[in-house]
């Protein structure tokens, strides 16, 4: 009887034992759960943080973006109003375009975009498959961080699109230049012909001009020397007749010989005067002749010293233009250096984010394991 009765104690005894046991079974495994799930919760904060930075990150350089993007708007806005007033002077030029460089750099944004695209492929298809075996606050914060990485994508993407866009403006706008600098080289040197023609026309017609004068001169030396030898002439006759007046004083009649002589000083008057009158008509026009030949002179001179004035102010003109277009091109070069830098800065934050991604990954699948065994 006594051990009929100890049964059911013992029995009770035992049962309560398995139930302690199992209770404490219950509670370290809640404890481990519950563990777990603050572990995950704080990753899943961390991942947060982290995807919140990125996105400030992001937003600042999207800001940055849009200051440059406006600041080259009005630079171009100031190059187009440089431009029309070029174009209104006739005076446009431009450095000639680094063709090769360009498509360097273009070859390069290209290769990252395809490295960037084969990368979110990737990405995506490990987020995809590894979704269903997560539970339901990763698999929440994977696709905020996936949508994060596309919002970036997107941002990216635009900014290489800005880049590229503004790579064509800027190739269209070398060509224009090289066309507007080609033709204004041709029409400068087309002037600087006809200002040559000009002068060498100027200059034949000084020649002859000169030519004229010497042959003036020579013929005005001639007269010269027939005056002088009119004079001597005359001088002669004078003492002839003054020698036949002598011999004739006692021959003649006086009102004869008064008229003989009269006649002879009639003559040389009118020769002298004859004489006297072309000197002084080649002395004009010799005069005359030199003056226009001066005028032409001075008139030469200073065509071709304004001629020479006008072409050295078009060629500063178009080395100042050529100044600007050639610090604009750096201007550009230097943000395309920017968004380079940003993309290797954004590749950077990208691969930390997938290795911490893999990480979650790889400690999340770890407890089901577990559970599993």
């Amino acid at each position: 009887m006594a051990a009929f009765e100890r049964t059911p104690a013992a029995t009770a005894q035992h049962v309560r034992l398995q139930a302690a046991q199992l209770a404490t079974h219950l509670q370290r495994q809640q404890s481990a759960v519950d563990h777990r799930e603050a572990e995950l919760n704080a990753r899943t904060a961390a991942i947060e943080n982290q995807m919140r930075g990125a996105r400030l990150w992001l937003d600042e350089r999207h800001a940055e973006l849009a200051t440059a993007q406006e600041e080259l708007d009005r630079r171009e806005r100031e190059l187009t109003a440089r431009e029309a007033e070029l174009n209104a002077a006739g005076t446009r030029r431009s450095l000639p375009a680094d063709a090769t460089e360009l498509e360097r750099k273009a070859v390069e944004l290209e290769r990252r975009e395809a490295e960037l695209e084969a990368m979110a492929g990737r990405v995506a298809q490990r987020f995809e498959a590894s979704e269903s075996q997560l539970p339901p606050t990763a698999a929440q914060a994977l696709a905020r961080q996936r949508a994060h990485l596309e919002r970036a994508e997107k941002m990216l993407a635009s900014a290489q699109a800005e880049v590229e866009r503004q790579r064509r403006t800027l190739h269209e706008q070398q060509r224009e230049h090289a066309e507007a600098a080609e033709a204004e080289q041709r029409r400068l040197a087309a002037i600087e012909q006809r200002h040559a023609e000009e002068h060498k026309r100027q200059q034949q017609q000084l020649k002859r001009l000169a030519d004229g004068l010497a042959a003036r001169e020579a013929a005005l030396e001639r007269t010269r020397n027939e005056v002088k030898h009119g004079q001597q002439d005359a001088l002669e006759m004078r003492l002839a007749t003054e020698e036949l007046w002598s011999r004739l004083c006692g021959t003649m009649a006086p009102a004869a010989l008064v008229q003989s002589l009269a006649e002879v000083r009639r003559k040389l008057a009118a020769e002298w005067a004859s004489q006297k009158k072309e000197l002084n008509e080649e002395r004009t026009q010799l005069q005359e002749l030199a003056k226009r030949l001066a005028e032409q002179h001075d008139k030469l001179s200073q065509q071709r010293t304004e001629a020479q004035t006008w072409v050295d102010r078009r060629r500063l003109e178009l080395e100042e233009s050529a100044s600007v277009l050639a610090a604009r091109e750096r201007q550009l070069e230097q943000q395309q250096a920017q968004l380079a830098d940003r993309l290797a800065e954004w590749q950077t934050e990208r691969s930390k984010l997938e290795q911490e991604v893999r990480t979650l990954l790889s400690k999340a699948e770890s407890p089901g394991s577990c559970a599993a065994a």
